[in-house]
């Protein structure tokens, strides 16, 4: 289900309008993950969704109009009536949509990448199934401003261990390069967020245990500097990053129980930590952060 609130002057919040996705069986679940707008006000909402014919869980997008009506859902399958499950989801200047997920045909998952058109239909789809053939898992995807498309996920080694792994398709789908990343040789990473700055660099961010790490990559893969913090006690979680208007880094997850924000200028240098613990809890986790125009984080 997916409910638009308006909000006036004087801060009360109003219900505009509510729109039900039933999909085609009456098993299984329904769950939307991502939400956007284009720029003529229509609402785009991916998820994953059981289908019928027994084709499993499926990938589902659906966009709907400014004023809540449905304008088209598209589903996808893999092909192999196994699951297929949205991870991330964008869009480019030209009302083109992009998402990425996981998807299997074997016994492993795979990257699935798929363009759609404005008006539903697949441009086209991409799968990555790295060189130990294991599991491969997106978490997200980011679009820069010449429509070419970064995914980042975590894809396992030939050592079965996982890195962070990012993918450059262009907008014709063509894989242009692939980076992995790994703080060490022997501890797994896992990818948490990707972001592109006003320049297209690529920042990709998450978990080389046992602590926070970032890759900051050029628009060819070069690598312009790379962030690895650990706290003084336990392990942490990264759950979002946030680039601002001068390039700077920002970053928040839990770490040991509590609140752990860090601030990275444009260069990856550490500017400050700020860590949080309610008085009155003995778990603590953030899970996304924002700024305002003034600079200041949420």
């Amino acid at each position: 289900i997916f409910i638009l609130y308006t909000c006036i002057l004087n801060g009360q919040v109003f219900e505009d309008w509510d729109a039900l996705y039933p999909g085609p069986s009456t098993q299984g679940s329904h769950q939307g993950y991502n939400i956007l707008l284009d720029d003529q006000g229509n609402v785009i909402v991916s998820g994953t969704s059981f289908g019928a014919d027994s084709t499993h869980y499926d990938i589902v997008l659906i966009k709907y109009n400014s004023a809540g009506s449905e304008m088209w859902v598209a589903r996808y399958d893999g092909g192999k009536n196994d699951y297929d499950g949205i991870a991330g989801m964008d869009i480019d200047l030209l009302g083109n949509i992009y998402v990425t997920g996981r998807s299997r045909i074997s016994y492993y998952y795979d990257f699935i990448t798929i363009k759609y058109d404005s008006q539903g239909n697949i441009i086209w789809e991409r799968r990555y199934d790295g060189p130990a053939h294991l599991a491969d898992n997106p978490v997200d995807l980011a679009v820069d401003h010449l429509g070419s498309i970064y995914v980042g996920g975590e894809g396992t080694g030939l050592d079965s261990i996982q890195d962070l792994l990012t993918i450059k398709y262009n907008s014709q789908g063509d894989s242009i390069w692939t980076r992995r990343y790994r703080m060490t040789d022997t501890l797994p990473c896992i990818v948490r967020d990707i972001e592109i700055d006003s320049f297209d660099n690529i920042y990709v961010a998450g978990n080389c245990y046992p602590g926070y790490s970032v890759v900051k990559y050029t628009t060819e893969g070069e690598i312009l500097w790379t962030y690895n913090y650990q706290g003084e006690f336990g392990t942490g979680r990264l759950n979002a990053m946030k680039i601002d208007k001068n390039q700077n880094v920002c970053l928040t997850g839990i770490y040991d129980g509590k609140y752990t924000t860090i601030k990275l200028n444009t260069n990856g240098l550490q500017q400050w930590v700020n860590v949080y613990n309610s008085p009155d809890a003995n778990f603590n986790e953030p899970y996304d952060l924002d700024f305002d125009t003034h600079g200041n984080i949420y």
